[in-house]
């Protein structure tokens, strides 16, 4: 009798980009939870922007060719930072669960 190896199908690749996926995911629910005790303790949401971790890494404000693109790029800066994580780790599970059914 001889053993059949099975291939994994997940690459290094959709592994790594898993892994990110699901550490943005923690991260966003920390900063989420973090911003809930600091209200519960002061009584004061702090608003923390995508804009405000853009500009400190050295994020310039973005610019397009294309007018309609300027809108959407700084409505999307403008929303929760948590919010932002969550939904690109939410669309990088996607991406990873694709590659895995392929």
């Amino acid at each position: 009798m001889t053993a059949v190896s099975k291939s994994s199908p997940l690459s290094p690749g959709t592994a790594v980009i898993g892994i990110v996926c699901l550490l943005l995911m923690l991260t966003a629910g920390l900063l989420l939870t973090s911003q809930g005790l600091f209200w519960l303790r002061t009584g004061h949401w702090p608003d923390l922007a995508t804009r405000s971790l853009w500009t400190a890494f050295g994020g310039a404000e973005p610019s397009f060719g294309w007018l309609g693109v300027q809108p959407i790029t700084a409505w999307i800066l403008d929303q929760p930072l948590s919010l932002v994580l969550f939904v690109v780790a939410v669309g990088g599970l996607f991406v990873v669960r694709r590659a895995i059914q392929r």
